[in-house]
């Protein structure tokens, strides 16, 4: 179960994180509030390096796609994500900094875990928007689908664009072209 941990009258940053146990934990923050999350099971693993392994075969160079990649808000630091996927252009990873900024960040991708599903489906929906990824997926390996949204060009919120079921193909081209089956990774 991911849990939210104040910490008084102080704010957590993303400087804090790194005096934090490697535990296996995940630990992510959202305005100050420390969230915590477990390790993911084996069927959040899979989906995760299956479909990593497809969007890297399909990527064109000039773009990267990486796992567990942190994305920081702001010189603040207090609001600070670790999607299980990103797609981001490479030339950001040659600049310094503990994290990416959201603004260079093409895609994210999440992998539901009975841990994680409403944080993945509520609070980062709003969260990845309100920060301006243009794209958000959530896989889930036990529904074995795959949810696509859109940012909508009027405010920053989500529009569900399709959901693409174990069985199905899906294209798209942005951020690059691909044709997806969800039965290919979850």
């Amino acid at each position: 179960m991911t849990a939210s941990v104040p910490r008084g009258a102080e704010s957590w940053t993303l400087d804090d994180l790194f005096d934090l146990p490697n535990d296996g934990n995940r630990y992510e923050l959202i305005e100050g509030r420390l969230l915590v999350s477990p390790a993911p099971a084996r069927p959040h693993f899979r989906a995760a390096t299956r479909l990593h392994r497809l969007l890297l075969r399909a990527a064109p160079e000039y773009l990267a796609v990486g796992q567990n990649a942190g994305l920081v808000d702001g010189p603040k630091k207090q609001t600070y994500f670790i999607p299980d996927l990103v797609v981001v252009p490479d030339s950001v990873l040659d600049l310094d900094g503990p994290a990416l900024l959201p603004a260079v960040t093409l895609l994210a991708v999440e992998i539901l875990s009975p841990d994680s599903a409403s944080t993945d489906d509520v609070t980062k929906r709003y969260w990845y928007a309100r920060l301006g990824i243009p794209q958000y997926w959530i896989v889930d390996p036990k529904g074995r689908q795959l949810a696509v949204m859109l940012l909508r060009t009027d405010r920053p919120q989500y529009r569900d664009a399709v959901v693409v079921r174990a069985g199905e193909t899906w294209q798209t081209d942005t951020p690059f072209p691909i044709e997806l089956d969800p039965a290919a990774f979850c």
